[in-house]
């Protein structure tokens, strides 16, 4: 799918993505820094030697245990992101009650976890829905990855609490920062230890409460890849974790009047299925006027792409198929194309010209609409394209299918029949 606009931040993670990028527009600045030392300095040979490393892993271990045993846990995590652009901080509330309850606060986002479900709640996102997916298998770091690929919040409680294996442990101290990583050291310190991760492109250093066997401080220094020598960042994590019998608070979730969906896409949809298709006339490309208003009675599928767009490319021959085959059979629905987002700077002539072009000359089996002034796709409201709307008999909205999807020929033949035959 290409996206109208990037996704909001999901957690820190993505937030020090934007920040690496938005620095290396400006390499000079972090060229001419003067290079910091990081906290691996401290470790001497003798702390990074083999024994001390496997000292290292034990108590990494042990660690990972603390944060699994605990009745329930309780953690502030405040962040201070150092970076070439200047600093930034972020502050996580974060609460594990007993089994998979789970809540966490930051930037927000609220998500949680209880009853075996789990809820997100994007403000800037939505008002108006939440996600609510059931938990896959007791894996909440992977039922988040269903929810919004690619999700994945720089904290090690996660993997600590939730994870079954030592990659999955160690995948929360790589602070979604940090690649190939590994324990590479140990030392004792007043009160507590410190182990050293060593990663391809930083280092992490823990430093680890002598008594409770949690997590005081992680200090992660690394260089983006991509990005130029000296541009360096670093991550300072101060936790307060307490751990208890019980909450002070139980972890409950109240939607209030929002709606539930399943996908942060579904969310970010403007329209929903069920609500009304928002009427519109538009030309085609050969220059017919179409009115929605005067379809009604017809199963309409409509399909938002761009010239641009790489899997518009791909998918709009599937449609084209799928149409093809609608007319030889029969069945009683219209297809059009809807071009959209095109150069805003090129007047509505050359959009015209532009999208005319592409479309004559692939010869697909259904008309081209075109949207000049992107006002149908602003009450449409598709996430990204090419995304496919499906409006039944009465003018309401039946399926959205949005990306890329190979199968879409037969997708759109189960659909319509289904919808058909549901119609009577």
């Amino acid at each position: 799918m290409m996206p109208r606009a990037a996704y909001p931040l999901l957690g820190l993670a993505v937030g020090l993505l934007c920040a690496a990028v938005a620095a290396q527009d400006n390499g000079a600045a972090a060229t001419d820094a003067p290079a910091q030392p990081t906290a691996a300095a401290a470790f001497d040979d003798a702390a990074r030697s083999p024994e001390s490393v496997k000292k290292g892993e034990a108590r990494f271990a042990e660690v990972a245990k603390a944060y699994r045993s605990a009745p329930t846990l309780t953690d502030t995590i405040k962040i201070a992101v150092v970076t070439p652009m200047g600093p930034q901080n972020e502050q996580i509330e974060l609460a594990f009650g007993k089994g998979t309850d789970m809540k966490l606060d930051v930037q927000g986002m609220k998500i949680t976890s209880v009853n075996n479900e789990l809820f997100v709640q994007i403000d800037e996102v939505s008002t108006e829905k939440y996600v609510g997916v059931p938990i896959k298998d007791g894996d909440i770091p992977g039922t988040l990855e269903g929810v919004a690929a690619g999700f994945n919040l720089p904290l090690p409680h996660m993997g600590f609490r939730f994870g079954k294996t030592d990659e999955d442990f160690m995948k929360g101290m790589t602070a979604a920062s940090l690649d190939g990583l590994k324990v590479g050291g140990f030392r004792e310190v007043d009160g507590g230890q410190e182990i050293l991760f060593e990663a391809a492109n930083g280092t992490g250093v823990a430093h680890v409460d002598g008594k409770s066997g949690l997590l005081e401080s992680y200090i992660v220094d690394f260089r983006p890849f991509g990005a130029p020598e000296g541009m360096n960042f670093t991550l300072n994590f101060d936790f307060s974790p307490v751990a208890a019998e019980a909450l002070a608070t139980p972890i409950a979730f109240d939607p209030g009047t929002r709606k539930r969906v399943a996908t942060l896409d579904e969310m970010m949809q403007k329209l929903q299925v069920g609500d009304p298709a928002p009427t519109f006339t538009l030309k085609t490309s050969t220059g017919e006027d179409v009115s929605l208003a005067d379809l009604k009675g017809k199963v309409v599928v409509l399909d938002f792409w761009a010239t641009w767009c790489g899997p518009c490319r791909k998918g709009l021959p599937l449609v084209s198929e799928f149409a093809k085959w609608a007319s030889e059979s029969g069945t009683p629905v219209v297809v059009y194309g809807v071009n959209v987002w095109e150069d805003q700077e090129k007047d509505a002539a050359k959009r015209t010209e532009q999208a005319t072009k592409f479309w004559t000359e692939q010869k697909f089996a259904f008309p081209t609409l075109l949207d000049l002034d992107d006002k149908v796709a602003g009450e449409y409201g598709p996430n990204g394209i090419p995304t496919t709307f499906i409006i039944d008999a009465q003018g309401r909205i039946a399926k959205v299918h949005t990306g890329f999807d190979p199968e879409m020929v037969e997708t759109l033949k189960k659909d319509v029949q289904a919808i058909i035959q549901a119609q009577g």
